[in-house]
């Protein structure tokens, strides 16, 4: 692999694991208290009264450090509510690789395609490995994440079963008994899985997409245009329409009563999309 393609991918991976890390701090308040503790002198040097019966004097690095240490950190809260941000992002963070293997498309693959015999074949590899080296560095961030959560919780749970996925197969108990293991089955659904589902799908939309624009933009019309019509249909259909809604699989435990198959079954329709437009072009260009 050239070291431009490595970088791209660390980049991708300290990039997740940041706004994992970003999102966990903002939810236990630690931005609000340094903007306090900045911009309002009084509560700077007030800060820890309530705690403590007299006023703390610490710098900005110690304010940070204290609210962290006093924060009862809990292994399964964390988990859920420092990536519940990745529901809505996570399709425009893939699309990026959507446009840049749009540009080798336009570049490097057409001198290829002269060379190779079965380019269809050749397209397809190449969109399935991206799609690996993309789901498993997002998936990557999410462990490292995982292990930092493990031990600043400190064994730490809320004992509130906060996800619905796998359950009807696995069964409530195996939440309580087997917490630790359902979060890296969570994770491989959330972070290996859907990454590498929209990563070929926006792949290879770019091998018919007209513009950069167009490579970006096709797979987050189709996740968030179902996302808002299995919203909308939810108020008229029921808990059937979250089938239709390929968002519900980043936050099940907003719903009950969730069936496993059918929340991955939706996504099979970007596979086949994606092997029906590979096929198409690559038919094409062989002829």
């Amino acid at each position: 692999m050239r070291l431009r393609d490595k970088r791209k991918y660390v980049t991708l991976f300290i990039a997740c694991l940041g706004i994992m890390l970003v999102t966990v701090l903002a939810n236990i308040g630690l931005f609000g208290i340094i903007k306090n503790y900045i911009f309002d002198p009084v509560y700077r040097a007030n800060f820890g009264l309530a705690e403590n019966d007299t006023p703390l004097n610490l710098s900005l690095l110690g304010v940070i450090q204290y609210v962290i240490e006093a924060t009862r950190w809990e292994f399964d809260y964390s988990i859920i509510f420092g990536t519940n941000f990745f529901q809505l992002l996570l399709p425009c963070i893939v699309s990026i690789f959507g446009v840049l293997f749009y540009q080798k498309y336009h570049t490097i693959y057409q001198m290829v395609s002269y060379r190779k015999n079965n380019f269809r074949s050749f397209l397809q590899k190449e969109i399935l490995k991206e799609s690996l080296k993309v789901a498993i560095s997002i998936f990557l961030s999410f462990v490292i994440f995982y292990i930092l959560m493990f031990f600043v919780a400190d064994g730490e749970m809320t004992n509130y079963m906060g996800r619905e996925l796998f359950l009807d197969i696995l069964g409530d108990n195996f939440y309580y008994q087997h917490t630790y293991l359902y979060y890296i089955l969570d994770g491989l659904t959330r972070f290996f899985f859907i990454p590498f589902v929209y990563t070929m799908l926006s792949c290879s939309v770019a091998l018919i997409a007209k513009s950069q624009k167009q490579a970006f933009f096709s797979a987050n019309i189709y996740y968030y245009g179902l996302s808002v019509l299995g919203f909308a249909l939810y108020y008229a259909l029921g808990d059937k329409a979250i089938y239709l809604n390929p968002s519900v699989i980043m936050a099940s435990g907003s719903y009950t009563d969730v069936r496993t198959f059918l929340l991955f079954a939706i996504h099979l329709i970007p596979i086949a999309i994606s092997y029906f437009i590979i096929k198409k072009v690559g038919n094409y260009v062989e002829k």
